[in-house]
């Protein structure tokens, strides 16, 4: 089973937050399948999610899953610990999946008019007799695979009731009472059209009224704290209470009007108003499509920055902006933003010695005018701007505090690296490159830590001059199974490392293979870091091995005319063949013919000793 951490992770990919009823889950399993293309993905929840976030989980896991892996068809599997779904919850998938089948086929809808039970993962239909049983058997089949795609395994059958109505009964009755309603309605017409023509009354033309304040605005205010602040959120909202109604009051901080074009007909054109409100806590996006008729200039003109507005409408996820807004359906001006009087009164004022402006890039809006005048405001002697990575602002900064008591200070914030991340050669030793013997080597592993994984397989290739000169290709048989998700990485099975020998008869091995040579890798860091950790336990660890790690020397010295740096893409570029990827050996003779190309640059541009090389 793979770790809650990993779950944690998907979550954030696929954009879903964590909530209470999500922190329970975790992914057990990733499989591919590379001859047809298709991806099977496995979780684990304590409880059986409600539907809404189950559809939504699923799809949001399915769509990630096709774009990041190019499959074709992506399943997911949902494995529950507590199997057993209550009765009140069953109720509402059956529901909403009758609804769902009845908007594509109409004949579903035929279902509400049953009477059905709920109880212990049953759900039983009852019918008024032995023909309307194979109506429903029919529309179950429909329904009955809606369940597996949410992986709940559900028993459905039909009973016959002596106190069930037929359905050609209700059919004929509604029929009825439909006849009697449209008889009322002409009986209705006719008597106004002849009274208009007793009365021989002009028609009055339409006048356009605003609309009545709607009872929404008189409910109590909810603290935009309070409001479901994502999709799931939302989802589990309006499952407890029943609605996404809220009325809220706040200060409009920006507000615009655009114009857009509809996709179906470009020369209709519309306009949707949208605001941010502040309640000085939190913030929401508030939206609304503008009748151009009557309250347009109420929204160009009334509904803006500075003023304070109380709306009633409804919360809901917007895909076009990826978050929750609320949908405005009432919305009233009731003054202008109020404006908190921040005072310092500190007998010693402090000094701002780490401002970003909107030069801070996701950082920061704030004008940099704003900034000197607020600290005008509070008396402070001194103010220091220190954008991230950039200086854009200080001629702005000077102006803005020029004949002003205050003093400027300039400055910049940066980033330091750490140049041993980054180094292409690891370490420093005086040898001569052009009469070195390199292994280029590779490991395949259970996983990324040195400390908790295994190493599955070690491969290598000796090169002297321009030519491999051996080879060296053992499976390690680990101490766990290795995971369907490592063998569809690796294409190494449980088969494979059966009657391999263990990491403490390979090594020894592989360290006398090496020894006295120069070690190749791509990303050596992470190769070196398990082959050391394994010589530490084994006790045969005798210091840094001379290495050269040619995705660093990719990155440096073909960076501009490389856009990626894994293996395939720089293999690639050197026109090298690499059959069957994140197999050990394949991938160690890979970068051995990657690794002469580099060499000749390297010997061609006069670099000829390892230390010279960084």
């Amino acid at each position: 089973m793979l770790n809650r951490d990993q779950f944690y992770h998907l979550l954030n990919l696929i954009n879903i937050e964590v909530t209470p009823v999500l922190e329970t889950g975790q992914l057990e399993a990733i499989n591919i399948t590379r001859e047809t293309l298709s991806c099977e993905v496995v979780f684990c929840f304590e409880n059986v999610l409600d539907i809404e976030i189950a559809r939504l989980f699923i799809n949001r896991t399915k769509d990630y899953f096709i774009k990041a892996y190019k499959v074709n068809e992506v399943n997911v599997r949902i494995n529950y610990q507590n199997g057993k779904i209550s009765n009140e919850l069953l109720n509402t998938y059956f529901e909403t999946i009758v609804k769902e089948c009845a908007k594509d086929k109409p004949r579903y809808s035929a279902l509400s008019n049953f009477n059905y039970k709920c109880d212990n993962q049953e759900i039983v239909i009852y019918v008024a007799n032995e023909q309307e049983i194979a109506l429903i058997n029919e529309l179950i089949s429909g329904i009955k695979p809606i369940f597996n795609y949410f992986s709940l395994d559900i028993m459905m059958k039909v009973e016959v009731s002596p106190f069930e109505t037929p359905i050609a009964q209700l059919i004929e009755k509604n029929q009825e009472q439909l006849t009697v309603e449209l008889l009322r309605d002409q009986m209705s017409y006719e008597n106004i059209a002849s009274k208009d023509e007793v009365e021989d009354k002009p028609k009055k033309q339409k006048v356009i009224r605003a609309p009545r304040v709607k009872e929404g605005l008189n409910r109590p205010t909810t603290p935009l704290n309070k409001i479901p602040a994502s999709e799931v959120e939302l989802i589990e909202y309006k499952q407890r209470v029943g609605n996404n109604e809220f009325t809220i009051i706040g200060d409009i901080v920006e507000s615009r009007v655009e114009e857009r074009q509809s996709k179906n007909d470009p020369k209709s054109r519309f306009l949707i108003y949208s605001a941010i409100l502040t309640d000085g806590n939190d913030s929401i996006m508030i939206k609304t499509f503008i009748n151009q008729q009557f309250n347009e200039n109420f929204y160009r003109n009334e509904a803006v920055a500075g003023k304070k507005a109380k709306v009633y409408g409804y919360v809901e996820y917007d895909k076009f902006v990826r978050d929750i807004v609320l949908a405005i359906d009432q919305m009233v001006i009731v003054g202008d933003a109020e404006e908190d009087e921040i005072v310092d009164d500190a007998p010693v004022k402090r000094v701002e010695l780490h401002a970003h402006t909107k030069m801070s890039t996701q950082d920061s809006v704030m004008d940099v005018e704003e900034y000197v005048r607020q600290a005008v405001k509070f008396k402070h002697r001194a103010l220091a701007v220190t954008d991230m990575y950039n200086i854009h602002v200080l001629p702005d900064f000077e102006k803005a505090t020029k004949n002003l008591d205050i003093l400027p200070i300039y400055g910049v914030e940066g980033a330091l690296v750490d140049e041993e991340k980054f180094k292409i050669a690891l370490n420093e030793a005086d040898i001569d490159l052009r009469n070195a013997t390199y292994v280029v080597y590779d490991l395949e592993t259970t996983g990324l830590s040195s400390n908790y994984h295994e190493i599955i397989e070690i491969a290598a290739a000796k090169v002297y001059k321009g030519t491999i000169i051996d080879e060296f290709s053992y499976y390690v048989k680990p101490k766990k199974k290795i995971t369907e998700f490592i063998t569809s990485l690796t294409s190494i099975t449980n088969d494979d490392v059966r009657n391999a020998d263990p990491i403490e008869v390979v090594l020894p091995k592989f360290k006398e293979f090496i020894n006295g040579c120069i070690l190749v890798a791509h990303n050596a860091t992470f190769d070196n870091s398990h082959l050391y950790e394994n010589m530490k336990r084994l006790g045969i660890y005798d210091g840094i091995i001379p290495t050269i790690d040619t995705l660093q020397l990719a990155k440096v010295r073909y960076g501009h005319k490389l856009n990626k740096f894994n293996l395939k893409a720089v293999a690639k570029f050197f026109d090298v063949d690499l059959e069957q990827h994140h197999r050990a050996i394949y991938d160690a003779k890979a970068t051995a013919m990657i690794f002469m190309n580099m060499l000749n640059d390297f010997i061609d541009d006069g670099i000829v000793n390892y230390q010279d090389i960084n």
